[in-house]
C-alpha cells in the first residue's frame, strides 16, 4: 500500500564536477552501452530467477531457498498525516474517526528486513498523540523512537511534526502500530507494518509444494501479501464512554460490529475474465431472536450482557448495511497475513 503514502527517495550523493569525474563518466557511458546489449538477453533471467530448492528440511522442519538475489538494505521514507474525519464503516452510524492519510486503519508501512525506515509524522489534530511501533526492536539508543508517550518519548504536540526511525535488521513479519497517549487507538488510530523476511530466513513453502516454479510464485506473493486486520468497533467515541463509566458505572465492553480492514466482514473471491470490480454488503448484526441470556445473565439487543449498574449507552440495535472488504484472487498463489486487534471484548 505504498501508494497511500508519499514515498520520499533518499538524497543522492552529490560530488563536485572535476576533470577526473568527467573522464570517469565517459568511460562509464561506453561501458553502459555494452551492458545494455548484454542486459537485453539476460533481463528475463534476472527478473524472474528460478529458485533452487533444498528439499532436505533442517531440524526445525523448514527448508532453505537458494538462488535469491542479494538485496542491498535501503532507507525507506514515509509521510504520515494524522487527522480526524467523519466515517460510517459498518453503515450503522456516522461518527469521527482518527485517520492516517485519510484512512483507518492507516495505510500499511512496507519494508524489507534490514531497511532503515523513517516515518515523518504530522499531527493535524488538536490534541497530543504518539505512535507506538508494536513488536519492533529498537537498537541501543533507539528507544526514543518507540513511541510510548510518557515512558520512552514525549507526545507529538498539536500541529507539530516528528520523525520516528527504526532499523529493521533482525525484525521481520507483520507488526502493528497504534496511538499510545490516550484513547485514539480504539477510535481508528492503528495500522500494520509488513517487513518482508530476508533471503536468509527459512520458508516453510516446501510443505505446500516442492516445485521450484510454485515456490517462486509463493515468493512473489510474499512481496505483496493481503493483510487482514480485525477490529472491534463501537458507534460512540471512547472519551464519551469513559465519562459514562465514571458517572453511571457503564462498562464500555459492548461493541456494534467487527471490522475487517476497516470494513464490515470480508470474503475471498476469484476474479474471472472480464470482471474488474467486486462489491458486497456487510452489516451491523443484532442478536438472534432465540438468544435470551448468557450463563443466566440477560442480554441486550446487541447480544451483550446487560450492565449490572443498569446503565445504557445505546438505543435498540438496528441492522445496517456497509461495504465488504473484498480480496480478489488472481491466478497463482496469494499470501495473507492476519492481525487481530482485540480490545474491550468480553461477550
Amino acid at each position: 500500500m505504498d501508494s497511500k503514502y508519499e514515498i520520499i527517495p533518499s538524497a543522492p550523493d552529490i560530488t563536485p564536477d572535476t576533470p577526473k569525474k568527467r573522464n570517469l563518466l565517459k568511460a562509464l557511458s561506453s561501458f553502459s552501452a555494452v551492458l545494455l546489449c548484454v542486459g537485453g538477453v539476460a533481463k528475463y533471467y534476472l527478473h524472474r530467477p528460478v529458485f533452487e530448492f533444498d528439499r532436505a528440511p533442517n531440524s526445525a522442519g523448514h527448508a532453505q531457498l537458494k538462488g535469491l538475489p542479494e538485496r542491498v538494505p535501503a532507507t525507506v521514507n514515509y509521510n504520515l498525516t494524522i487527522s480526524q474525519a467523519w466515517r460510517n464503516p459498518d453503515g450503522g452510524h456516522w461518527r469521527p474517526l482518527f485517520v492516517g492519510n485519510s484512512e483507518s486503519p492507516f495505510p500499511t508501512i512496507n519494508a524489507h528486513e534490514g531497511d532503515m525506515v523513517n516515518i515523518h509524522i504530522h499531527n493535524d489534530l488538536g490534541l497530543p498523540i504518539s505512535a507506538h511501533w508494536v513488536g519492533v526492536h529498537h537498537k541501543m539508543g533507539g528507544t526514543w523512537n518507540d513511541g510510548s508517550s510518557g515512558v520512552t518519548s514525549y507526545p507529538i504536540l498539536p500541529r507539530a511534526n516528528r520523525t520516528s526511525t527504526f532499523n529493521t535488521s533482525g525484525d521481520w513479519g507483520l507488526k502493528w502500530f497504534l496511538e499510545h497517549t490516550s484513547t485514539p487507538s480504539v477510535d481508528g488510530m492503528y495500522g500494520a507494518i509488513w517487513i518482508r523476511p530476508s533471503a536468509e530466513r527459512e520458508r516453510p513453502y516446501h510443505l505446500i509444494s516442492d516445485d521450484p516454479l510454485d515456490i517462486q510464485d509463493m515468493m512473489e506473493a510474499e512481496e505483496n501479501p493481503a493483510h487482514v486486520t480485525a477490529y472491534n468497533y463501537q458507534h460512540r467515541e471512547m472519551p464519551g464512554l469513559l465519562a459514562q463509566l465514571q458517572t453511571e458505572g457503564y462498562d464500555p465492553y459492548c461493541f456494534q460490529s467487527i471490522l475487517i480492514n476497516g470494513r464490515n466482514f470480508f470474503f475471498l473471491a476469484r476474479r474471472e475474465c472480464g470482471s474488474s470490480h467486486l462489491t458486497g454488503k456487510g452489516r451491523v448484526h443484532c442478536k438472534p431472536d432465540d438468544l435470551k441470556d448468557i450463563d443466566g445473565k440477560p442480554v441486550d439487543s446487541y447480544g451483550c450482557v446487560e450492565q449490572p449498574s443498569g446503565a445504557v449507552a445505546y438505543d435498540e440495535c438496528k441492522p445496517s448495511d456497509g461495504d465488504y472488504e473484498v480480496f480478489a484472487k488472481q491466478d497463482g498463489y496469494a499470501k495473507a497475513s492476519g492481525l487481530i486487534y482485540r480490545r474491550l471484548s468480553r461477550r
